[in-house]
């Protein structure tokens, strides 16, 4: 394949990838709705009102016990798919760069991994998040427990139905107007990781192999930013990139790296790298 279909495939990767990772979050967070809603049935009722008994303020305690359950199991598992998946962008990447230039992939492959890992927090030879990285924090910090508990303690003391607490539950949740609790946490974190990791490793590679060429990549949709808009399919030097940061425009991210940002928040376009010579090529075909 051409070097623009590499790249298209690359696309087609992160895109398919981080719907992949909105539906296994969505699946997290319907099983622990699942065991929420069991729980409502422990609490103590009179006429369906929630009693305002030293039962129900007991069980509450069960929440936090619950809600602790999701990062020990199903948020490390998804942390570790997230690692092995963005593992797979090297070999896109390499099969990207093979396209135009050649070379000793070994030892470029390996540096390039290295920073990536150091920058995951993951082990890939047990394919495990190591304690204390990105994708640890991704799998650890998922702090709704206190907050489901005081819902429930503000129901108990307000003498509220039950059936108003399980529809509030459930709203907290499966909220069709928006991200529920779980969601919301995880797409915080994660919010095109696997786009902003492809580009991270484009740019290691591009480090390695001492090309100083890039095309602005990707296409034009109806909210694409005027700053996009000038940029797409033009090529670059490393200089004129760098030169971005002093730019001002609207939706440019705080602390803002041209390399791993592009157009700034929820950007879709990246920088492919290119040597030299294909950057001549391309500007005489034009």
């Amino acid at each position: 394949m051409s070097r623009a279909k590499y790249s298209n495939e690359r696309n087609k990767f992160i895109r398919a990838a981080q719907a992949l990772l909105m539906r296994k979050t969505r699946a997290i967070q319907a099983s622990l709705y699942s065991r929420l809603f069991q729980w409502t049935n422990n609490l103590e009722s009179e006429n369906q009102v929630i009693s305002y008994s030293q039962r129900n303020f007991g069980a509450i305690n069960q929440i936090i016990q619950i809600t602790n359950s999701i990062p020990a199991n199903e948020g490390a598992k998804l942390a570790s798919w997230m690692g092995n998946k963005i593992m797979s962008l090297f070999g896109l990447n390499r099969q990207y760069f093979n396209s135009f230039i050649r070379y000793d992939f070994k030892e470029v492959d390996a540096r390039a991994r290295e920073k990536t890992l150091l920058r995951l927090g993951f082990d890939i030879q047990k394919k495990q998040i190591t304690k204390g990285g990105y994708l640890w924090e991704v799998a650890n910090t998922l702090n709704i427990g206190q907050s489901i508990a005081e819902k429930v303690n503000n129901a108990i003391g307000q003498r509220m139905g039950l059936k108003e607490f399980r529809d509030n539950l459930k709203n907290d949740f499966v909220n069709p107007q928006g991200l529920g609790m779980v969601e919301r946490h995880f797409y915080t974190k994660t919010f095109d990781i696997f786009q902003q990791q492809d580009r991270a490793i484009t740019l290691d590679y591009s480090n390695e192999l001492g090309l100083d060429y890039f095309i602005y990549s990707g296409t034009e949709m109806s909210r694409t930013r005027p700053f996009c808009e000038e940029r797409i399919g033009k090529i670059y030097t490393r200089e004129e990139v760098d030169s971005w940061r002093n730019l001002t425009w609207e939706g440019k991210n705080t602390n803002y790296d041209p390399f791993l940002d592009c157009g700034g928040y929820n950007c879709r376009h990246k920088l492919d790298a290119i040597d030299a010579a294909t950057a001549e090529f391309i500007r005489n075909r034009r």
